[in-house]
């Protein structure tokens, strides 16, 4: 068989990349071939043997001392042993080459299979991204078969993609470097942290053309040093319609000087690893995002979809979303791609700000349901994801709640804090015992939530129609918690396009911050690392908080409906997830409150109102109940309000509505309870019609 020689494909596409880098905000990007990185690595001078002993150390009691999942990563897989691995590379310290070494360090951390707890190689590996020319995604055929395609392919030019003719997207690659493409995957995902089997899959579809040198281990079919490492990739493939097998053979190329930020982790869960990635990904095959990113930061962390927008790549089509008849009552897209991990928590209020706008606007003009994706999301501050939470709930928010392992040196933490006029903030809540608390637990501290639930429920409902939540395997950190919040305030159904989010059950701290929060105690030496190698660890766990609290870590958030991808999915823009998540809010109840007037007058200020779904309001400040009564879909109902004469109306009027005065009286949740649900005669001209039309949609479809 011929082989096709794709090295011009691959050059190609470096170079048009080289052209745009000041555009797509990456000035100090370089690209050259994997073998003539690997080149210049040669005459790299590395860690000292005294620098490599040191690492080791710190790693090693950063692992003893502050690993939250250490004995239950222990429980769950004995042989998976860091410490081990790490007594197997001390009498080798000397032999090992510069890049055995971190492969090594990469290999110990990788044990515990967990993309918190990590270590990032320094320069010249710090930033630089192994990659290949294009994508590959699978899905799962009519007989359940896992089959890989190319989606994507880089562009060489500007008004064309420049690729060998028989190699486009489309194709079907059947095996890769002479191996079945599926058991090439799955080796390809053993190399590199992860939270769950489920993330297995999808992580390794990610790594067969896009790796992090400075995170990821290197190729290694035995698993074990000295790690061989390709320089070309032969991949196997057949093109749409024909039987006949087709190869071609690229080299690998690398990318440098791609950078990367890292805030404080105070409330921070992220995969720094998974951002780099997909920042990558998103210079590769998305240049014009990338640049709009570049000229105004932190502008694709939403992104939203109406039936009045024209259409989005990638979204759904605004004729799945539209209602011609009662354009306010169409469905609604809004993808979040992250919880505010390009910004340190200084501007947390202003990302949140950024999403209650959005939110407010699709309540106005998409009642009819609303599908949110979080797929892909790897997380970021803790604090936006659980704040976000209330904005979609008509419940009160729980936030997780995070244990530090009970440990030596955590127990010395905490007395020499109790005992200090200084006050740590990441160590506070510890130090004084809360009734409730399990004192008895050999492996963790008592939990305490990361953000304050006044704090989580400072804005109440803004979105009231149906939710839907679509997730996959690279759902991860923070994105996990959203989810698991999600879920268990009953917010709306979960949709998997794997059969769970990726496990990151944490907060993780960087070194430094360990270095920053922890004081000097004796035995307990946090030294600086050498050069700029960085190394995370998950230093609180955390717990779900529905009836019977679960780790969220290894375990993530199932789905309520799972679906698997289709063909169409991964070539024509998720076009069957999306309508399978369009006929899944058409199943789901409407409850809605929507305030369309307010009036004073001498006996007091009157709000009417149009509900829908919905049998009995009470309008109330804190526990004080203003009004209610029963109401009836589509019809207006005025209510005044008992204020004391003279006093001023709140500012925080919030309106509840459940089925019935007997679910009111008898403290069920609310089904709606926005606090600021005033729409005026916009919602006044939205009344009985849209609602009839709602329901008689839901009878259609459940029949």
């Amino acid at each position: 068989m011929s082989v096709i020689d794709a090295t011009k494909f691959a050059t190609g596409a470096a170079e048009f990349l080289l052209s745009r880098r000041t555009e797509i905000g990456l000035p100090k990007l370089e690209i050259r071939t994997q073998a003539q990185f690997l080149e210049e690595l040669a005459g790299h001078v590395g860690f000292s043997l005294a620098e490599r002993s040191q690492l080791l150390d710190q790693i090693e009691m950063v692992l003893r001392n502050l690993y939250a999942h250490l004995p239950f990563k222990k429980i769950a897989d004995p042989t998976r042993d860091p410490f081990r691995m790490i007594d197997e590379i001390r009498p080798q310290l000397e032999a090992l080459s510069d890049m055995d070494f971190h492969a090594c360090v990469l290999l110990v951390l990788a044990t515990v299979r967990d993309v918190h707890t990590s270590y990032v190689a320094p320069s010249p590996y710090r930033g630089a991204v192994a990659f290949l020319p294009f994508e590959i995604r699978f899905f799962e055929d009519s007989k359940r078969r896992v089959r890989f395609l190319v989606t994507k392919c880089m562009a060489t030019e500007d008004d064309s993609v420049f690729r060998p003719a028989e190699f486009e997207p489309g194709v079907e690659v059947i095996t890769w470097n002479g191996m079945p493409a599926l058991e090439a995957t799955m080796m390809a995902a053993q190399l590199q942290p992860g939270a769950n089997q489920d993330a297995e899959l999808t992580r390794g579809t990610l790594r067969m053309t896009l790796r992090s040198i400075a995170s990821h281990s290197v190729d290694s079919p035995g698993g074990a040093p000295p790690f061989p490492v390709r320089n070309r990739a032969r991949i196997g493939f057949v093109r749409p319609g024909e039987k006949r097998e087709r190869e071609i053979e690229l080299p690998w190329m690398v990318a440098t000087g791609l950078g990367g930020r890292r805030f404080s982790s105070a409330a921070f869960s992220s995969s720094p690893a998974m951002a780099e990635l997909q920042q990558w990904s998103k210079c590769s095959y998305r240049p014009e995002k990338a640049a709009q990113a570049a000229r105004a930061p932190g502008s694709d962390f939403i992104e939203a979809q109406l039936a009045s927008d024209p259409p989005t790549q990638g979204f759904p089509h605004p004729d799945l979303l539209r209602n011609p008849e009662h354009p306010a009552w169409s469905v609604g897209y809004l993808r979040i791609r992250h919880f505010a991990n390009d910004v340190g928590s200084f501007f947390e209020e202003q990302r949140l700000e950024e999403l209650r706008e959005i939110i407010a606007r699709l309540d106005r003009e998409a009642r009819g349901g609303l599908i949110l994706d979080i797929r892909g999301n790897p997380g970021g501050q803790i604090r936006v994801a659980e704040r976000a939470l209330q904005y979609f709930s008509p419940r009160e928010i729980k936030p997780l709640r995070f244990h530090f392992p009970r440990t030596e040196l955590v127990s010395s933490v905490l007395q020499v804090l109790r005992e200090s006029p200084v006050v740590n903030p990441e160590f506070s809540p510890w130090l004084a015992a809360q009734p409730g608390d399990d004192t008895t637990d050999p492996q963790l501290t008592p939990g305490r939530p990361l953000t304050p639930p006044e704090i989580a429920n400072d804005t109440g409902q803004i979105y009231q129609s149906p939710v839907v939540l679509l997730f996959d395997a690279m759902t991860y950190s923070a994105a996990d918690m959203f989810a698991a919040g999600f879920q268990d305030h009953e917010v709306g159904q979960l949709i998997g396009v794997d059969c769970s989010t990726g496990g990151g059950g944490a907060n993780a701290w960087m070194y430094s911050d360990i270095r920053d929060n922890l004081p000097n105690l004796p035995g307990f030496e946090f030294q600086g690392l050498p050069a700029d190698c960085e190394l995370s660890v998950a230093v609180r766990r955390c717990f779900r908080t529905g009836a019977i609290p679960e780790p969220i870590e290894d375990i993530g958030i199932a789905p309520n409906f799972f679906h698997a991808r289709t063909e169409r999915d991964i070539l024509a823009g998720n076009a069957d997830l999306f309508e399978f998540a369009y006929d899944r809010l058409m199943e789901a109840p409407l409850h809605r409150v929507d305030v369309v007037d307010r009036a004073e007058s001498a006996e007091g200020v009157v709000w009417t109102i149009i509900t829908g779904g919905l049998g009995w309001v009470r309008f109330r400040v804190q526990e004080k109940i203003l009004a209610q009564g029963e109401v009836a879909d589509g019809e207006k109902r005025s209510f005044r309000l008992a204020l004391n004469a003279g006093e001023p109306e709140p500012e925080r009027v919030r309106v509840e509505g459940f089925l019935s005065e007997q679910d009111c009286l008898a403290g069920s949740p609310p089904l709606a309870a926005p606090r600021v649900p005033f729409h005026g005669e916009e919602s006044a001209a939205q009344g009985e019609a849209p609602l009839t039309f709602f329901r008689q949609r839901q009878r259609e479809r459940s029949s």
